[in-house]
């Protein structure tokens, strides 16, 4: 026990990220059912109850480490598209970017009195002390955006009766899509911004290495430096000047390539990154950044699904039985899509209730995990523009 908790005060002591937005509510009771409904696999084939038979009234919980941001408050905004309508109440929770605060979330939501949880829980140590505490408390969990890494960790908590599964990005392939780009641009020297050692991101970085090396190219540093309070900024001058071939730069976040971007003008050196919102796709249009990678935040419509099915008592399994781990897609954002990323992505959000509601078991007795599956296979710009203009 001393280890692991040296374990999490060494993670926490080396984990940071920019944050703002303002601090959840306190504790209190939840107005939502007092007893969860027990787990069973939706096979299908079953006619769904009358819609005032399903529960409803319902508080689910999530975290939102950098609330105010705009990746966070898309977490928020797409879970939403189906509590709004099963007339359940999303409760959020500000971390304010302390890594602490997100393994205590555990307790406090459980304490809120939620009837569910999204969680974002970043990183294995924190997986293994907060899904018991979920799972013990009879409180349906499902993953978002993170999910555990190791393999004996996720076995054991698929066979926690309160997990509903998951749906993380696939940070490996965030990163290769970005040393592709790279690579495609002809650039032969990298330096890569990672984060902490112990995040999930950090597998971005992984990725990009992995293809630009295979290519032929060259990482002369993969920094773990915070982008919080601009010491990332300084380390680009640094690298720099140490390593005055570098051609190119990539961040597991756009916040670094921002940062760089204020050393690197003027200079042939090009930046690429990943989470695309409004503030930094003009600044692709215009040049200074040659490639973005994002929208892999669609994995809130499938985890919040993943968890309504499972609160309805119909957790989708796999077809071995278990709950899922799915892993959304990312879409890599050019000058030529870049309008249609703004208008579906960023100014509106890509599905409505309408397009997604199928993954429901209440609306669809003949989902299965092969629906969610599909939905995920068929993610991309280009889909999305033929289904919302023909």
């Amino acid at each position: 026990m001393k280890k692991f908790l040296a374990l999490l005060i060494a993670l926490a002591m080396v984990f940071a990220l920019c944050a703002c937005g303002e601090q959840a509510a306190a504790p209190a009771a939840s107005g939502g059912s007092d007893a969860a409904p027990a787990p069973a696999q939706s096979s299908g084939g079953d006619a769904a109850p009358a819609a005032e038979n399903w529960p409803s009234g319902r508080t689910i919980g999530m975290n939102l480490f950098v609330a105010g941001t705009p990746t966070f408050e898309i977490f928020a905004t797409l879970a939403r598209v189906y509590l709004d309508q099963t007339g359940d109440t999303l409760e959020t929770f500000n971390d304010q970017q302390d890594i602490n605060q997100v393994l205590a979330d555990a307790e406090t939501m459980v304490n809120f009195g939620c009837d569910g949880v999204l969680w974002w829980g970043v990183m294995d140590p924190f997986f293994q002390v907060g899904c018991p505490t979920y799972d013990n408390a009879g409180v349906y969990f499902a993953f978002n955006d993170c999910a555990p890494m190791g393999p004996e960790l996720r076995a054991e908590i698929q066979d926690m009766e309160y997990f509903a599964g998951s749906c993380s990005c696939d940070n490996t392939l965030l990163g290769k899509q970005m040393g592709e780009a790279a690579v495609a641009d002809g650039c032969k020297v990298a330096l890569i911004f990672a984060n902490e050692i112990g995040s999930t991101v950090v597998d971005r970085a992984i990725g990009f290495q992995e293809v630009f090396e295979a290519a032929g190219g060259k990482v002369v540093e993969v920094s773990h430096i915070s982008a919080a309070g601009g010491e990332h900024i300084e380390a680009t001058r640094n690298f720099l000047a140490t390593y005055p071939d570098i051609d190119c730069i990539y961040g597991v976040s756009v916040d670094y390539i921002t940062g760089a971007s204020t050393v690197t003008a003027g200079k042939d050196i090009k930046l690429y990154g990943t989470d695309v919102n409004s503030e930094v796709l003009p600044r692709l249009l215009d040049g200074t950044f040659a490639g973005l990678n994002g929208g892999h935040w669609c994995s809130a419509y499938v985890s919040s699904a993943l968890l309504i099915n499972a609160m309805d008592g119909h957790k989708i399994l796999g077809a071995d039985g278990k709950p899922l781990y799915l892993y959304s897609p990312s879409v890599v954002v050019t000058p030529e899509n870049a309008e249609y990323y703004e208008k579906y992505f960023i100014n509106d959000i890509p599905f409505h209730y309408e397009d997604v509601q199928n993954l429901l078991y209440r609306n669809n007795p003949n989902v299965t995990y092969q629906d969610f599956e599909n939905f995920l296979a068929n993610y991309s710009v280009e889909n999305v523009v033929a289904m919302h203009e023909g």
